[in-house]
């Protein structure tokens, strides 16, 4: 159906009977059916809910001091009753104790004796939708294990980029008190284990937990600092060649924090982004963006039900149509003035489409989004430069510790800052049960609201 539906495309095109745009859309919309069809029937064995074992690698796991560890696994082979292998390929969410927890590392492969479940959500009314979330992951299954459920088969050496990843998180251990490694694991590394609860509430009541997951800001704002340096630089080096070194080292950025879904798309939406801005394509921006999440969604069509991918475009969306009018809305004289209404019109910008899904899947909704996207606006360009400046001068004592100090104290501000914002009266709405009707209503008004203000 698809080659038919390319054929009639092309055919319609140069006849000029149609245009090609629709017939495009279908193409595509076909392309991700099948991939989805695919994805699916690599993932519908059924796995059998008493104890039995399996053969399991790592993929990712946490490293904290907490009595459970979080993780996940591709179950790899099945031992059934009969004494038969099963090839299987599905993810597997699990925990374990601190003490199992040390025993094994990312890339081991492990038999396994346990139960496997399928994960579930407790049935609280406006709980967090679990199911879904993993679900999105490509992962549905459930397990809980320790030292006595498994036996390791293969220990994996460790590999280059571990040793690198390793040595900044030495560099972050030696530079920084212990209370603030995780949140600077967190913002450079995007390593979340090590995080508080107290920390991770904090930044979820002041609307900030995005700052939290390294997304489209961290990138977009690691591309502006590398912009701004080489133009130091640019007696010795063109634009072009600027640029190109620019993308390969976002993608080595990518490469060494294991492209977590949400870089992966910032990086590819940017790389696009700014490879046309190089011939004169900035005004095609929203064209360049929507074929990024089109090779995404052909790549993996169960990006379109994670909320990262939502969220992210969303935003983006919200920048790109309409930053412009609202940051025209009222003119400052006044440099600081004009710097801090354009933060927080791009603040109020990217928040224009997301607040509703916010509300659909957290069912809360943080009343000082603004002050707090302003606040994060004015610092996290100083300390995405510091970040870098301490991975970059490490092996000089007194720069690295210098820098440390200043990272440190900002690192403080921050935290000092969005406590400060998680304590206001009414920081935070709660309660909010939208149903998709609603939430379709809800863009559908913010849509009119827009053509309205815009034409």
């Amino acid at each position: 159906s698809n080659v038919i539906l390319l054929a009639c495309s092309v055919v319609m095109y140069h006849l000029k009977i149609l245009r090609f745009y629709p017939f495009t859309f279908l193409l595509f919309l076909q392309l991700g059916y099948f991939s989805m069809h695919l994805n699916n029937e690599k993932n519908n064995i059924e796995i059998p809910d008493h104890e039995t074992y399996f053969q399991i690698k790592i993929l990712e796991k946490s490293n904290t001091s907490k009595s459970w560890n979080k993780g996940v696994a591709e179950i790899q082979f099945m031992y059934t009753r009969s004494d038969k292998i099963e090839s299987v390929s599905q993810k597997l969410l699990f925990y374990t104790d601190s003490t199992t927890n040390k025993l094994i590392s990312t890339g081991d492969i492990l038999l396994l004796s346990s139960k496997i479940s399928k994960i579930k959500n407790k049935g609280n009314p406006g709980e967090f939708d679990a199911s879904m979330y993993w679900k999105t992951k490509n992962t549905t299954l459930l397990s809980f294990f320790d030292q006595s459920d498994f036996s390791i088969l293969r220990n994996e050496p460790p590999s280059y980029k571990n040793t690198i990843e390793k040595h900044l998180i030495q560099i972050l251990e030696n530079n920084l008190p212990k209370s603030q490694v995780g949140l600077a694991k967190a913002l450079f590394l995007g390593d979340k284990s090590e995080l508080t609860s107290e920390t991770t509430r904090a930044f979820s009541a002041a609307g900030a937990m995005h700052f939290l997951a390294i997304s489209g800001l961290h990138i977009g704002l690691m591309i502006i600092v590398l912009l701004y340096t080489f133009r130091v630089f640019s007696k010795f080096i063109s634009r072009y060649q600027a640029t190109i070194l620019i993308l390969l080292f976002i993608w080595f950025y990518a490469y060494l924090i294991d492209f977590p879904p949400s870089v992966v798309r910032s990086v590819f939406m940017f790389s696009l982004i700014t490879l046309g801005s190089i011939y004169s394509a900035q005004s095609n921006q929203v064209n360049l963006m929507c074929f990024s999440a089109i090779i995404l969604l052909i790549l993996n069509p169960w990006y379109l039900f994670d909320i990262g991918f939502q969220l992210s475009y969303l935003a983006m969306f919200g920048i790109l149509l309409t930053y412009a009018k609202i940051e025209e809305f009222y003119q400052f004289d006044t440099k600081i003035f004009r710097y801090l209404w354009n933060g927080t019109a791009l603040g109020l910008s990217a928040q224009i489409f997301t607040i509703p899904f916010c509300l659909y899947y957290f069912h809360q909704f943080p009343n000082y989004f603004v002050l707090t996207n302003l606040g994060i606006i004015i610092m996290s360009g100083v300390l995405i430069s510091l970040g870098a400046g301490l991975f970059i001068f490490s092996w000089s004592p007194i720069l690295s510790i210098g820098i440390g100090l200043i990272l440190s104290s900002l690192l403080y501000l921050l935290v000092a800052f969005i406590g400060w914002i998680e304590h206001l009266p009414g920081a935070v709405s709660k309660g909010f049960q939208l149903h998709e009707v609603e939430l379709l209503g809800l863009y559908v008004l913010i849509i009119l609201i827009l053509f309205a203000y815009l034409y």
